[in-house]
């Protein structure tokens, strides 16, 4: 009875440690595969990681090429804004000079002026003063001629008071006489006691005589 039980038993647990060999297989299967899914996740995250920290650093790189062009441009229009104000103020400073020379040499262009204008004045009145001086000469040097020439005749007219011959000749000369037409002319005359001839030249007065 005991040896049977013992041969039951062998032949029972045969079966029993096969199905227990295959679920160890299948569990170190499952075991494996999800090892091996581990693992695959794992070099996926890490692969992500990977990539995620290039495109982290590439975008770092963008964003420093970005600043430092930025800075640039900056500083470029910072030069830029620099020079075109110290244009303008050059600028400003020469517009400021040329105004400035120009109303130096318009003032004194007004000054030269006026002072031309004063020294022509000035001449002008020596000029009229002289005039003046030479007209007031002439007129009393054309008095002095009326009074000799009055004194003459006077002295003509007491001749022919004092002689009784009429044809002697007393006085020749030139004389402006006026015409019937207002104009003066320059005739040649001959003064005797008894008349006063008066002939257009000396050439005549000549033939006439001879």
């Amino acid at each position: 009875m005991a040896c049977l039980k013992l041969i039951v038993k062998a032949v029972t647990s045969k079966p029993m440690k096969h199905r227990e060999a295959n679920r160890v297989t299948r569990a170190q299967q499952r075991i494996e595969a999800q090892s091996n899914e581990i693992h695959t996740e794992r070099e996926a995250a890490q692969e992500e990681a990977r990539r995620q920290a290039a495109l982290k650093a590439k975008n770092a790189e963008t964003l420093r090429k970005y600043a430092e062009e930025e800075n640039e441009r900056k500083h470029l229009l910072d030069l830029e804004l620099r020079r075109v104000a110290a244009c303008k103020i050059r600028r400003e400073e020469e517009e400021r000079k040329a105004s400035k020379e120009w109303h130096r040499h318009r003032e004194e262009n007004r000054l030269a002026e006026r002072a031309r204008r004063l020294v022509m004045s000035q001449a002008l009145e020596i000029q009229r003063l002289k005039e003046n001086a030479r007209l007031d000469e002439r007129k009393y040097n054309i008095q002095r001629k009326i009074e000799g020439r009055r004194k003459e005749i006077l002295q003509v007219a007491w001749s022919l008071s004092q002689d009784k011959d009429p044809s002697e000749v007393i006085f020749t000369g030139w004389v402006s006489v006026q015409s019937n037409n207002l104009a003066w002319k320059r005739r040649y005359f001959e003064l005797s006691k008894a008349e006063l001839k008066l002939f257009s030249s000396k050439v005549c007065f000549t033939s006439q005589t001879q």
